[in-house]
């Protein structure tokens, strides 16, 4: 009798010991969505949400893994049709401001950062110049997501800046080489600065950040605003270009939290 206690014991051990364990779910990348400061529940990982994304959200999403994890997420290639929600999807979200939908709390934003570490810009007349150049209205114009809200920069003509390089001993201009993360408008970022002699070399984004004159990041918070000043050891400047407002259609009932990034997250 003894001797079948032990092995049941034994067999139970085993058993135990060879349960997978769970995969700790990344509850700081969530926020609520009602009370401020209020911890959101962690979701359940579940495939039968529905999730679709809209197609100005390409190759622009941190939290894409996080998403996949609680809803099957389609990528849309066709416009958003808010008559597919609770037919074809629970959750559709989008860049951009748009009629009938309800809108994140959190619009990330789309900054460029200077590494004033590197020359030519360790000179403060050409990272002024850099400053200048840029026009950030006809970059969301461009991309076409409605409610996008351009910074307020002080921007110089072309002109008057490619003189100001002439003056400066930069006739035919400078060099520069950029990388960006999950962010959109660098086309825009490139022909405005052409017009003023610079010409851009994007680099892979897994260059290392000192060893880039310019980067292109999308951030949603101010720790991370800071986050991105001190990897460039405080010798940097961050020129903020517009904000992308997200919103999004889900279900009657569906209880909806949000990533950092401010995705709907379905609970």
């Amino acid at each position: 009798m003894i001797y079948y206690t032990l092995a049941f014991s034994l067999i139970l051990v085993l058993l135990t010991g060879c349960e997978a364990s769970a995969t700790p779910f990344p509850v700081n990348s969530i926020i609520a969505e009602s009370t401020p400061g209020v911890d959101a529940t962690t979701p359940t990982p579940s495939t039968t949400v529905r999730y679709a994304l809209a197609a100005n959200t390409q190759g622009m999403i941190a939290e894409f893994d996080l998403l996949s994890a609680v809803a099957q997420v389609e990528a849309l290639t066709e416009p958003v049709n808010p008559n597919d929600l609770g037919t074809d999807y629970d959750v559709i979200a989008a860049f951009g401001r748009w009629p009938g939908a309800s809108l994140s709390p959190i619009s990330p934003q789309v900054t460029l950062i200077i590494n004033t570490s590197l020359p030519p810009l360790d000179n403060p007349m050409l990272t002024g110049v850099i400053q200048q150049a840029f026009d950030p209205q006809p970059m969301i114009e461009a991309l076409e997501i409605p409610g996008a809200e351009a910074a307020q920069i002080q921007t110089t003509s072309p002109r008057d800046l490619r003189i100001r390089l002439a003056n400066a001993g930069w006739p035919d201009g400078f060099d520069l080489t950029i990388a960006r993360s999950l962010t959109p408008a660098l086309p825009q970022i490139n022909q405005q600065l052409t017009q003023v002699g610079i010409t851009l070399r994007e680099l892979s984004y897994t260059t290392p950040y000192p060893n880039t004159h310019l980067l292109l990041v999308l951030w949603s918070t101010d720790a991370e605003r800071a986050a991105w000043s001190a990897a460039f050891d405080g010798k940097a400047v961050l020129l903020d270009l517009f904000k992308l407002p997200i919103s999004y259609w889900a279900v009657s009932g569906l209880q909806i939290t949000f990533t950092s990034g401010g995705w709907p997250v379905p609970a």
